[in-house]
C-alpha cells in the first residue's frame, strides 16, 4: 500500500510539473511542444489518466502508459521555446549599472549549427548598424543584416533621432568583446562592408537592437534567413513604445527633431544674371522617365527602398519630393542596390 501512494505521489509531482511547463510555453504563444508535454502531464497525473483510461475500456497498460508519456515528453522538450529566464547580459567593462532595456531580450537561440562562423573582437563602432572587427588580425568593417539604425555620420544630412542613443547601446553590449559571425547568402555590400548576423553568446544583436527599439527591420533580399525574428522585434518594440518609439523621443518618425524635414520643399532663390543683354533661361531640373503610374505616387520619405513599388516611384521620391536619403552615394539615382 505503501509503494502505491508514493507511486501516486511520484505521479502526482511529475503529472503537475509538466502541465506547468505547457502552460508556460503556450502563454509565450508557442503551441506544439508545450501541447505535448501537456497532454504527457495528463497521462502522469492519475486521476485524468484514470478518466481516459475507463473511457477507452482499460486498453492503456501500466507500461503503455509510461511509453506514451515518455515519447511525448521528449517531442515536447526538443520543441519547446527558449527560455528567456536564461538570458544573462553581457558583462560591461564599465562599472555604470546596467540598463533594464538591455536585461529584456526575450528571444534567443543558438548560431545554426549548420553555418560556418567567424569570430572576431569589436575594435570600434560605427553606428548603430556598422561595427569595425578584428578578424584573423585584419580590422574589417561589418554591417549588420536586416536592420537599419538612425543615421549619426550621414555625410549629408544631420544626425537623425535615436542615432546617437543606438550607438551607444551597440558599444555597451558588444565593444572589445568577442563575437560571433553569421554570413547568410551575400558576402559583401556595395560599400565593400561584410555582411553578417552577429552573435554573443546566444544573443542575435541584430535582433536585440529591433527588439529594444534602436533601429527599424529591414529586409535585404536575398539575406533574409532571421528575418521574421527580426521583424517580430521591431513590432515587439512598437508595442511596448520602447527607445524611438516612445513619445518622449521619436515616436517612431526618425525626422523628428534636429533631422530636416523632407516633405518640405524649400525654393533657392535665382540669382540674378550679370549680362543684362542676354536672355535669361531658367534653371531645368533634371528628371527620370516615370511610368503611366507616376500620377498616383504621394511625397513619403520614411519610405525604405523595398517597400517602393518601382524604381520610378523612388525616383519620383528622390527628384520631386527631395528625399535625398533614397540617394546615398550621390549619383542622381534612388534605390542603388535595387534599381541599377
Amino acid at each position: 500500500m505503501g509503494n502505491i501512494n508514493i507511486k501516486n505521489i511520484f505521479a502526482w509531482i511529475i503529472g503537475v510539473f509538466l502541465l506547468l511547463l505547457g502552460v508556460v510555453g503556450i502563454s509565450d504563444k508557442y503551441f506544439f511542444g508545450p501541447l505535448l508535454l501537456v497532454i504527457s502531464g495528463i497521462l502522469a497525473v492519475p486521476p485524468s489518466f484514470n478518466f481516459i483510461n475507463i473511457k477507452l475500456k482499460g486498453k492503456i497498460s501500466t507500461s503503455l502508459r509510461i511509453v506514451l508519456a515518455a515519447i511525448l515528453f521528449a517531442f515536447g522538450v526538443k520543441f519547446y521555446p527558449p527560455s528567456a529566464s536564461n538570458y544573462v547580459p553581457p558583462a560591461n567593462n564599465n562599472t555604470s549599472e546596467v540598463k533594464t532595456e538591455q536585461s529584456e531580450v526575450k528571444v534567443n537561440t543558438g548560431v545554426d549549427a549548420e553555418t560556418t562562423i567567424e569570430k572576431g573582437i569589436v575594435v570600434s563602432v560605427t553606428d548603430g548598424d556598422t561595427v569595425r572587427i578584428n578578424l584573423n588580425g585584419k580590422e574589417v568593417s561589418i554591417r549588420l543584416i536586416g536592420i537599419d539604425t538612425p543615421e549619426i555620420s550621414h555625410p549629408s544630412e544631420p544626425v537623425q533621432c535615436y542615432g546617437p542613443e543606438a550607438k551607444k547601446a551597440l558599444e555597451e553590449l558588444i565593444l572589445n568583446k568577442e563575437v560571433i559571425l553569421e554570413k547568410d547568402t551575400s558576402d559583401k555590400d556595395k560599400y565593400d562592408r561584410y555582411l553578417r548576423y552577429v552573435w554573443i553568446g546566444e544573443v542575435m544583436i541584430n535582433e536585440y537592437m529591433t527588439q529594444n527599439g534602436y533601429g527599424f527591420a529591414s529586409a535585404y533580399p536575398p539575406d533574409i534567413k532571421y528575418q521574421n525574428r527580426i521583424n517580430a522585434g521591431e513590432q515587439a518594440a512598437k508595442s511596448a513604445l520602447k527607445g524611438l518609439w516612445s513619445k518622449d523621443t521619436c515616436n517612431g518618425d526618425v525626422y523628428t527633431g534636429t533631422y530636416k524635414d523632407p516633405n518640405k520643399n524649400v525654393t533657392e532663390p535665382t540669382q540674378p544674371t550679370t549680362n543684362t543683354n542676354s536672355t535669361y533661361v531658367a534653371p531645368v531640373v533634371p528628371t527620370m522617365p516615370q511610368d503611366n503610374n507616376s500620377s498616383t505616387y504621394t511625397c513619403n520619405c520614411k519610405k525604405t527602398c523595398p517597400q517602393m513599388s518601382s524604381c520610378a516611384e523612388a525616383q519620383y521620391q528622390l527628384n520631386v519630393c527631395g528625399c535625398s536619403a533614397k540617394d546615398g552615394d550621390d549619383d542622381g539615382v534612388a534605390c542603388d542596390s535595387d534599381c541599377q
